[in-house]
């Protein structure tokens, strides 16, 4: 990938205040009947097979669980199975399309396969979901830089850089 060293000065400010920014914490799934089938809690997230176990039980139980879909999907993308992941995060829009995270997931995949339109697609849902998405805007700025969309690239990490501030403020 060409790096355009002009960029290097916002990138890296994004990059720490998104270091910064308070990790996410998954919830247990629990099947129907109200039992606890995968614990998506920081320890078992360091074992992505196990945890892909966990969330296929769950996905055989409730197959529009939509959580475990998603969850699921993150833990493919860890083991680098991105055709997986990517089966798993379609799934996941199947059940709930109006999810911005998954869109933004997805696009992460689908950018490290080199699928650029394909990532670019997905950031651009992923904002539209949540327009203040300040990881979306520099992902997508990453791809627009890759297609040599120096104009855009640079409105998506001034876009990122704003939008992060915002939210630590």
């Amino acid at each position: 990938m060409k790096i355009n060293y002009l960029f290097l000065p916002i990138i890296a400010s994004i990059s720490t205040m998104m270091m910064a920014s308070p990790a996410v914490v998954a919830k247990p799934i629990q099947n129907p009947e109200g039992n606890t089938v995968a614990n998506s809690t920081p320890s078992n997230l360091k074992k992505p097979k196990k945890a892909i176990a966990r969330y296929t039980q769950a996905i055989n139980t409730n197959p529009n669980n939509f959580q475990a879909y998603y969850k699921r999907g993150l833990n493919q993308a860890k083991l680098n199975n991105w055709q997986e992941a990517i089966a798993d995060y379609n799934q996941a829009i199947k059940i709930n399309p109006q999810n911005a995270d998954v869109y933004y997931q997805r696009g992460i995949v689908r950018s490290q396969l080199n699928d650029n339109q394909g990532a670019l697609e997905d950031f651009n849902q992923a904002l539209k979901l949540k327009p203040n998405y300040s990881q979306a805007y520099y992902r997508r700025g990453k791809i627009r830089e890759r297609l040599n969309d120096v104009d855009g690239a640079a409105a998506d990490y001034s876009q990122a850089l704003k939008t992060a501030i915002d939210r630590i403020r």
